[in-house]
């Protein structure tokens, strides 16, 4: 019996432990060339502060081929500008390391220093290969 309880309540620890988190507010939207997301997800870091993780993705509409410079490398810009500031980072990539279209980064910010709203709007920004700029809105799909 003792033994029994032992697994169950590692079962139920692991599979605690395993579950993702929905996010709490999903931005969605598109432009010509790109679509975003932009998921915000709260959460308790292990020192027990508040926190949003904020996880960001771009997809270009194109093809892969597209995205490379005559050297066959290429270069993504992208980033996004909400009440909390501006943020932008830089994916490089080869003919070899690119595997689709996508692109995803992750950030973590103390939730006390947020001034975030769920019924803003977001501005997207991006550039890559040829001098190709775009830039549009994303808002909440909730």
């Amino acid at each position: 019996m003792k033994k029994l309880l032992l697994f169950t309540g590692t079962v139920f620890l692991l599979t605690a432990c395993n579950e993702e988190e929905s996010p709490d507010y999903i931005f969605t939207g598109e432009g010509e060339h790109w679509e975003a997301n932009l998921e915000m997800t709260e959460f308790v870091s292990d020192d027990d502060q508040e926190m949003m993780e904020q996880s960001f993705t771009l997809t270009f509409k194109g093809e892969n081929e597209d995205l490379l410079g005559s050297d066959r490398t290429g270069e993504v810009i992208g980033g996004y500008v909400s009440s909390d500031g501006e943020y932008a980072t830089t994916w490089g990539f080869n003919e070899q390391s690119i595997e689709d279209t996508l692109f995803t980064t992750t950030r973590n910010t103390a939730l006390e220093y947020s001034s975030f709203s769920e019924t803003e709007t977001i501005e997207i920004f991006v550039e890559w290969e040829g001098g190709n700029e775009e830039m549009f809105e994303i808002t909440s799909s909730e």
